[in-house]
């Protein structure tokens, strides 16, 4: 999509290249950057009733999806939110199933954070974070884009930004 979806598909992968480099440190010797990224990017039109299983990217490094048009699911209770699973939940709820951790808020932290869809949202999380779609009961076509971020040695292609 990178290629053929012109200027916003480009805007789109650039953003998400610079908001990943940012929270990332290349440790090399003399902070010489030994890896480029390689950009996966794809549309998703899912109708009202579809969904997606509990999923993880695992050639991949950072995933996200963006959102021009929830179709709908941006409204209370018609599904669609994007749901990221904590990996660390078996860990507490095989011993303790009432003790959760704290969040920032000081809040009890979810094993599931859901993240309703919003017309110009972005989410950008690492690829191993296991992550599904509720089904969609909007009244139009969800669409979304989502991109894949992988890592290429520097060596193989220096010409990559």
């Amino acid at each position: 999509m990178t290629a053929w979806g012109g200027d916003a598909a480009r805007e789109l992968a650039d953003f998400a290249v610079k908001t990943a480099s940012a929270h990332m440190v290349d440790m090399a010797p003399g902070g010489k950057r030994q890896f480029t990224w390689a950009i996966e990017m794809w549309a998703n039109v899912n109708p009202p009733g579809c969904s997606n299983q509990m999923h993880c990217h695992p050639a991949a490094f950072w995933s996200a999806v963006y959102y021009p048009d929830p179709g709908g699911a941006e409204i209370e209770g018609n599904g669609g939110e994007l749901l990221l699973e904590d990996p660390r939940y078996p860990m507490a709820y095989m011993t303790v199933p009432d003790l959760l951790f704290r969040d920032a808020n000081n809040d009890p932290m979810q094993s599931l954070i859901s993240i309703r869809p919003m017309a110009g949202r972005i989410v950008m999380f690492p690829s191993w974070l296991r992550h599904s779609v509720r089904p969609h009961k909007g009244d139009r076509d969800r669409v979304s884009i989502a991109l894949n971020l992988m890592l290429l040695d520097a060596k193989l292609d220096p010409d990559r930004p």
